[in-house]
């Protein structure tokens, strides 16, 4: 079943906090009538990077929708139109180590990794978890999960 996650991205609105979103977008992001919020939807099967800025402090999530998995806990964030299933939740240094992966992964497609399984992202977060990240871990992380993505699925065809 597919389905999708809207992601209310604040623009002139008075919120306590800012969002940036990244993931595989479904449809052209559309500004709401009252120009507050610009709406993104993101595919709820796959995963969703969210960067929040709040006043004292800033939090990063990597999240999939609640539907796509069988066990997790369901989280609600500011700004989401549905419950989510958390991957990683980042604070500090490692939200900057996340944007680094992030930077390295989308460079030459927005959308390659985001469509790569919620495997790959729970990969990737226990390496952000686990001290500092380096590219060449990162790429070659993505590089197993893709063979190991195209192996299952000539294996299925």
């Amino acid at each position: 079943m597919r389905y999708n996650i809207t992601v209310r991205i604040p623009q002139n609105a008075k919120t306590s906090y800012t969002l940036f979103a990244q993931g595989f977008k479904i449809a052209v992001p559309c500004k709401e009538d009252n120009g507050e919020f610009v709406e993104f939807k993101f595919l709820g099967e796959t995963a969703i990077a969210l960067f929040y800025t709040f006043a004292e402090f800033r939090r990063a999530y990597i999240v999939t929708g609640w539907e796509s998995v069988s066990d997790g806990e369901k989280l609600f964030l500011p700004g989401i139109n549905s419950p989510l299933c958390l991957i990683l939740k980042a604070k500090g240094r490692k939200i900057d180590d996340l944007k680094h992966a992030l930077r390295w992964l989308v460079k030459d497609d927005d959308c390659k990794a985001f469509k790569m399984p919620l495997l790959f992202w729970q990969r990737l977060s226990a390496l952000i978890l686990n001290g500092r990240i380096k590219k060449i871990d990162v790429m070659r992380l993505l590089k197993k999960c893709m063979e190991e993505k195209n192996e299952h699925n000539q294996g299925t065809s």
